[in-house]
């Protein structure tokens, strides 16, 4: 029993492709489409039919989106690259080109960035390919509860939600500032303990 498949793209209103599919590669959920490019996208009507003499006709109709997968991962650009303690951190986070646009989320050490550091997220349409992009703009001031260790890790995240999340890192050291092993901390805060009992034993007796 064939299985008739037409395809109304919005940008060619005035036409209508058409393909003809066998059942046995299809089942009675789904058929099977193959070799779809950008432009395949629109409402497909699927209709199955009877013969006769008892002659039955069912359609139905569904949105299909192709989706393209970007290539590369995001990219990150500054305008320097060497920092000090209060300089303003100014960096742009840049999509693959894809299909739909990429979502983008900035994270600072793990962090969702807050909308006061993260600008809106703009759209570029790349009219050569008939994909699209997305550009976010990260802003802060590198103050001292920003950094853990002299340092503050930069995170951008792409995600086409249901198909593919590919990320960015960017590691900031603040110059001037020393990096102190954790384990030196631990350390002097117990030799502060200890001197602090001695000198209590020491007063009393």
């Amino acid at each position: 029993m064939p299985v008739e498949m037409c395809l109304m793209n919005c940008m060619i209103a005035s036409q209508s492709t058409c393909f003809l599919f066998q059942m046995s590669r299809s089942d009675h959920r789904s058929v099977f489409l193959r070799n779809l490019s950008q432009s395949s996208f629109g409402n497909y009507t699927c209709q199955v039919s009877t013969d006769k003499p008892f002659y039955r006709c069912v359609q139905t109709t569904r949105h299909l989106e192709v989706v393209v997968l970007p290539s590369d991962g995001p990219v990150l650009s500054e305008d320097q690259s060497s920092y000090e303690l209060g300089d303003n951190v100014s960096i742009l986070c840049n999509s693959g080109k894809a299909r739909p646009a990429p979502d983008l989320k900035w994270y600072i050490n793990d962090q969702l960035a807050d909308s006061s550091s993260s600008s809106p997220m703009q759209l570029v349409r790349h009219e050569e390919s008939g994909l699209e992009s997305t550009v976010l703009a990260l802003r802060f001031r590198l103050r001292p509860e920003v950094l853990q260790q002299g340092r503050v890790v930069l995170k951008c995240i792409a995600t086409l939600p249901g198909h593919a999340t590919a990320a960015t890192v960017r590691e900031i050291t603040a110059a001037g500032t020393t990096l102190i092993d954790p384990s030196y901390i631990v350390l002097f805060s117990a030799l502060l303990t200890v001197l602090n009992i001695w000198m209590i034993k020491m007063y009393t007796s």
